[in-house]
Formats: C-alpha cells, structure tokens, sequence
C-alpha cells in the first residue's frame, strides 16, 4: 500500500476471528475504528519553510477522490464454505452504529480465494458521504471462520504489483 490516509483496522486489531468479530461468527460487523468526516483542525502551513501537508486527511466530497482498501492479511479459513465481504460504510456514529450505510459493497468471497494478499476490489470514495463517520463493515456468510485477518483503509492509490487482486 502506498499513500495510506488513515486506517480502520490492522492486522493487530482487524482479526477476523477477534472478540469484536464474534469470533468469525456468521453476520454483519463493523471495523475497529472509523474516521471523523467533521473532525476540525488547521492544516499546517505551506511555503518556504513551511512543511507541506497537515493533520487532516483529504475532505472526501471534494479534490482528489481517495480509495478504500481491504486487503487480507492472514489466511481466511472456515470449517464450512465460508465466504466474506468487506464494504466501505458510513454511521452517524464513531462505533459505526447508527444509521450505518454501505456505500461501496464487495463482492461476496468464498473463503478459497481469501489467501494472504488477497485484495477486495473497490472503486473510489462517492463524491458524497451522507453521514459522518466512515469505516469498513464486514459480512461473513455460510460458515464461521477459524482465522484470517485483514486491514482496510483510505489512500491515495495502491500499489499495483505481485498481489492477489480479487
């Protein structure tokens, strides 16, 4: 990955088969952390002297549009024939609760394809997010996983070579 924004799971927190997973059980859960649309902050400053860029991430209705990544980190496997989404969500709320959208929705994967590298395919963020908090949400179908781990994020571009593109 390359120019990464922000982060809503890592391969420490986004285990499939962590607590805030139920443990791969079969249903819809939502990313470890999410980001703030709102959040206030000024950007440093630019110029001679200055450093270029700032505390805040792009605003994601307007500019440059920024992507969402998922990317399996660890093997998914699964007694049963599992298989798993991963879509990029909004809420009004940071835990990803409240009125909770899919904005870009993957493609259910079966477990199989699933290996280390692995890459959901998904477009750029919509010109507009009608809530204010973003993160990724994630539907295990079929059958409850025995392992795997991914993470998911915001950036720029990705990097494409040698991995696993879905």
């Amino acid at each position: 990955m390359q120019d990464s924004f922000t982060t809503f799971d890592t391969p420490a927190t986004g285990i499939l088969t962590g607590a805030q997973f139920g443990a791969g059980a079969i249903g819809t859960t939502t990313s470890t952390k999410s980001y703030d649309t709102l959040a206030t902050g000024t950007p440093a400053a630019v110029g001679p002297g200055g450093p270029i860029g700032g505390p805040l991430i792009h605003d994601l209705g307007r500019g440059l549009r920024l992507k969402f990544y998922a990317q399996i980190t660890t093997a998914v496997t699964s007694a049963g024939a599992a298989t798993v989404q991963v879509n990029f969500a909004c809420a009004d709320d940071a835990a990803l609760v409240t009125n909770i959208q899919a904005l870009l929705v993957s493609e259910a994967v079966a477990k199989a394809a699933l290996v280390a590298g692995y890459r959901y395919r998904h477009g750029s963020t919509p010109g507009v997010v009608p809530r204010r908090f973003v993160g990724a949400q994630i539907v295990i179908a079929a059958a409850a996983l025995t392992a795997g781990a991914y993470c998911s994020g915001l950036m720029l571009d990705v990097d494409d070579h040698a991995d696993v593109l879905g």
